[in-house]
């Protein structure tokens, strides 16, 4: 590895460490990531070089709209958001420079080395919560959620900040991996997935089940594409017999994932309420489940007395102290300030359409070549990324780095460094 490429890995790999702090900024956290990019920032201002970077243009004209629409809605905004949306992009452009002069077998590398420490720290998570050791350090490194006042019975989260998160980011790293390999089938492969399935059901992540379904949708895709005619005309009942055995499993397992699955589908199914009170239903049913999908609804079907601007919106923050008023009595308690939703419906809200616009232009950018189950993968989890969660931005470099090698049109073995793909 170059030096460049030993600085791209570890920025990759602490990308994933969403849950780690070593320092708190206001209410965010300084996470690894942010330490090494600080780093490294130092590094270049030493050895800097006159090798010719790159501008993301569409993030450009994105950063630009934020700021405007601040300065617009100044001074009811919050300048902490602003300023955590700022340094993601600067940032996201530093490793975009750095991700294209690296070699394939580098971040493939990182995805795997992911994997293994998230499986390693799940393990002993799920150990020391088994034994009853809860340490204040340690849980700061191996993280386990756990309910108001247990003592057990813990969901061991990895080195992210929910046990749904970890799973996420290692699906991602996963889905990845397989395109940068072009989906061979070996024993890597195997390894590596029996391992993700590990780290799953030690989280104990209901949602891990269904990222890994667009795991295996993602393979199934490729190898029908692939295939010969009798194959592609046995896969529709292949698929079928999969879906019915996932029926089964789910009307009659125990598993707790599993039965937190089977009470929300129900009560999303369930005709026989509407509007405000199948949102209560919902909540009822899996509080955590609603959280991801009842604010979106309830904001995109409000009453017209709400004064709100959707073409430009309300700027920084806005979103989640509206919310913290409008869903007091269904997801949170009177008296709250304010409340962290996903980029849908909180972008919406404080960027308007044009902002939601210009956000999916960077996302087309960045997803360039992409098929499918990467796209669906990503709209899984943008219920609960916002856009100053290290999470959202692990996942578009990720992204990125696979959009940009499969601008070659097939991915090499040889290990010969990224094109220079302007954007």
């Amino acid at each position: 590895m170059t030096n460049l490429e030993k600085w791209t890995f570890a920025l990759i790999l602490m990308l994933s460490y969403t849950g780690i702090s070593v320092a708190n900024l206001g209410k965010a956290m300084v996470t690894p990531f942010h330490l090494i990019m600080g780093l490294f920032i130092a590094y270049g201002f030493m050895v800097s070089n006159k090798e010719r970077n790159t501008v993301f243009g569409s993030l450009v004209i994105l950063m630009a709209y934020v700021l405007l629409v601040n300065i617009l809605q100044y001074p009811s905004i919050r300048y902490t958001s602003i300023l955590y949306t700022i340094i993601y992009m600067i940032e996201f452009m530093i490793l975009y420079n750095l991700l294209r002069r690296c070699k394939i077998s580098v971040i493939t590398l990182a995805f795997e080395i992911i994997i293994y420490t998230y499986l390693a720290n799940l393990f002993l998570g799920l150990v020391f919560d088994t034994i009853g050791l809860k340490n204040d350090l340690i849980l700061r490194f191996i993280c386990v959620h756990y309910e108001e006042g247990e003592s057990h019975g813990g969901r061991p989260m990895g080195f992210s900040t929910e046990p749904s998160y970890s799973s996420y980011i290692l699906a991602v790293a996963f889905l990845c991996h397989s395109h940068l390999r072009n989906h061979t089938m070996d024993k890597k492969a195997l390894k590596l997935f029996i391992k993700l399935i590990l780290c799953i059901v030690f989280s104990k992540s209901a949602y891990g089940f269904v990222f890994v379904s667009v795991l295996i949708l993602d393979w199934v895709i490729h190898f029908y594409k692939k295939g010969d005619l009798l194959l592609k005309n046995i896969y529709p009942f292949i698929i079928s017999i999969a879906l019915l055995g996932m029926s089964i499993v789910m009307q009659t397992s125990e598993n707790e994932s599993i039965v937190r699955i089977s009470k929300f589908s129900a009560a999303l199914f369930d005709t026989s309420v509407t509007g405000r009170k199948k949102m209560e239903a919902l909540n009822r049913a899996d509080g955590s489940a609603f959280a991801r999908v009842g604010p979106t609804y309830m904001l995109f079907n409000i009453d017209p007395k709400y004064k709100i601007n959707f073409w430009l919106g309300e700027g920084a923050g806005a979103a989640g102290g509206f919310l913290a008023k409008f869903l007091v009595g269904i997801l949170v308690d009177e008296g709250r300030d304010s409340l962290d939703v996903g980029i849908i419906p909180a972008w919406a809200f404080d960027y308007g359409i044009i902002g939601t616009i210009l956000l999916l232009i960077f996302l087309i950018n960045c997803f360039h070549n992409l098929p499918f189950p990467f796209w669906l993968l990503f709209f899984l989890i943008l219920p609960n990324a916002n856009i100053n969660t290290q999470l959202i931005w692990y996942n578009i470099i990720c992204y990125l780095f696979v959009s940009i090698a499969k601008a070659r049109q097939t991915i090499p073995k040889a290990e010969t460094n990224l094109p220079n793909v302007e954007t």
